[in-house]
């Protein structure tokens, strides 16, 4: 969820996976090889099967959605039995440092800051995906406790 008009992770994985499918509003639709880019604005479901996927990803994104806690059950329709969801998502101390890293010294895209709605703490997110049917195995800060990392499978 989430790739990027250019989806460079899903891209280099494509040869260690059977099929892969990268979904934003941002992207070109179309196919290659064995991944299939769909053009979607993800807001609160997502346009997939039931008991499809093995692993989803979002992946510096939730952040940039109004309800980010909406999609969590419905990434969960969308796994299958044991199903993982990877997500990287930025602490509220992101926020100042990010800010002058991107407003002041343009060191990310000042845009795709801007865009940034939410700021959050390890504990909210671990509830949230705990309450949507999700075990976590893995949660932790990460660069410099700017950033949080969850990993987390299917119950």
């Amino acid at each position: 969820m989430g790739c990027g008009a250019y989806p460079k992770l899903l891209l280099d994985v494509s040869h260690h996976i059977k099929y892969g499918i990268g979904i934003d509003k941002n992207i070109e639709p179309g196919c290659q090889k064995n991944l299939l880019f769909k053009k979607e604005h993800i807001n609160g479901t997502i346009n997939l099967p039931d008991k499809s996927i093995d692993i989803v990803t979002a992946l510096a994104f939730l952040e940039h959605l109004e309800y980010p806690e909406k999609i969590i059950p419905d990434v969960n329709r969308i796994l299958k039995k044991n199903g993982l969801l990877i997500v990287t998502i930025p602490s509220r101390y992101n926020k100042p440092i990010g800010e002058f890293l991107s407003l002041k010294l343009k060191l990310i895209d000042p845009e795709a800051y801007r865009d940034h709605k939410h700021y959050y703490t390890k504990d909210h997110w671990e509830r949230i995906i705990g309450n949507s049917g999700f075990r976590v195995i893995r949660s932790h800060y990460w660069e410099l406790m700017l950033n949080i990392f969850i990993l987390a499978k299917k119950a």
